[in-house]
């Protein structure tokens, strides 16, 4: 029997990364592996069903926790080790239920003395030497006893930004898998586009929603729509921040259905996205690795405004879609509002070069490399 284990610190906060992981355990289980889940908090049921269209608890034979974690009482069938450090009990688990796969997803590799293959999806490769900022006990000590260069694993990148980070930080090869996005293939109608920038991100201090009210305050015959979910204390207390803060043309759309959202994208004009805002160019931690959410917004013929950090500039080769400032990003903005040729033909471009970042291509890709797993 094919039996994997996969290890995610916190598969509750619904992320992009979190969507990958379990798009990744739902094509593993179409292909009958048993699969094993240790993690300290996971979504609810109605939460991973009405986000990603998947429902977790029926892809999970066996859930392990730490005991610092709060599971959902949903769960009956929870298997906790208390008494050995954190990578004793890793590979204890490993041994006592046969595993054959071990698929992972973090900052760092921890060092796992078991012989057998190991996944490992990189978003951002940590320098180990570094202390890391988290409120995870479990993370900052699978980080502590993490690899220094992890030879030993099978890494997928997530773009070529992050491919080249990890030959920089940890001096290794890897292949690369672009995250699975809900791309929309159905060509676009300029003629219901409207003067709409969209956001679409968690409720995070880290997304930089804040500057989006800046420009927004600057751009006031436009109509900003901020989507996204609000689930934590923390989400909850920034999006009441937020607004409090917001003009009168700014709207918030939160916990929203897929098919809502998908109204809101085929709307709007532009994408907005702010993640790594100002932030040194060293700290790639930080930056968006990838962004599911820009691909999604230019699947929907938006024009993106992004900082100009990180990935998106593999995105696309058009400046006037990348920024520095706030002031800068509201320039871009005026100019696509004049040429309406040049935006129209943007548009169109955006929409083809999403294409690629499909759910139908990540299943395909995946697919090839668990068919290479002895």
């Amino acid at each position: 029997m094919k039996k994997a284990c996969i290890i995610f610190p916190r598969l509750s906060n619904m992320g992009g990364a979190e969507k990958v992981i379990i798009f990744a355990m739902n094509i593993m289980k179409k292909q009958d592996w048993n699969l094993t889940i240790i993690t300290e908090s996971i979504p609810k049921e109605e939460a991973s069903k009405k986000l990603f269209g998947i429902n977790i608890y029926k892809l999970v034979n066996k859930w392990y926790k730490l005991p610092c974690s709060k599971f959902s009482n949903e769960i009956n069938d929870i298997k906790v080790y208390q008494k050995e450090r954190t990578i004793n009990k890793i590979e204890k688990i490993i041994k006592k239920e046969k595993i054959n796969l071990l698929v992972m997803s973090q900052a760092n590799a921890p060092k796992i003395n078991i012989d057998i293959p190991k996944l490992f999806f990189v978003w951002c490769p940590f320098p180990k030497n570094k202390k890391i900022k988290t409120r995870s006990k479990w993370h900052k000590k699978l980080h502590k006893n993490s690899e220094e260069s992890p030879q030993d694993y099978s890494l997928l990148s997530n773009s070529e930004w992050t491919k080249d980070k990890i030959k920089k930080q940890w001096n290794c090869n890897c292949d690369i898998l672009y995250p699975p996005c809900d791309i929309n293939k159905i060509k676009i109608n300029h003629k219901k586009k409207k003067n709409w920038v969209v956001t679409l991100s968690r409720f995070s201090f880290f997304k930089h929603l804040h500057v989006a009210l800046e420009i927004a305050k600057k751009l006031p015959e436009l109509e900003f729509h901020f989507i996204g979910i609000a689930r934590t204390p923390q989400n909850k207390e920034y999006l009441n921040q937020l607004k409090k803060r917001a003009t009168k043309n700014c709207f918030f759309h939160v916990n929203v259905s897929q098919k809502e959202k998908n109204s809101i994208l085929m709307q709007s004009k532009y994408g907005l996205h702010l993640t790594g805002y100002k932030l040194p160019r060293e700290s790639f931690r930080l930056q968006e690795h990838f962004g599911i959410v820009i691909a999604e917004m230019m699947s929907y013929g938006c024009i993106i405004q992004h900082y100009n950090a990180g990935f998106f500039p593999e995105y696309v080769l058009d400046k006037k879609q990348t920024f520095n400032d706030t002031e800068e990003c509201i320039d871009n903005i005026k100019f696509f509002e004049k040429n309406h040729n040049i935006t129209k033909k943007t548009s169109e471009n955006n929409f083809n070069n999403s294409q690629i970042y499909s759910n139908e291509n990540f299943e395909k890709k995946f697919k090839e490399i668990l068919s290479k797993i002895k």
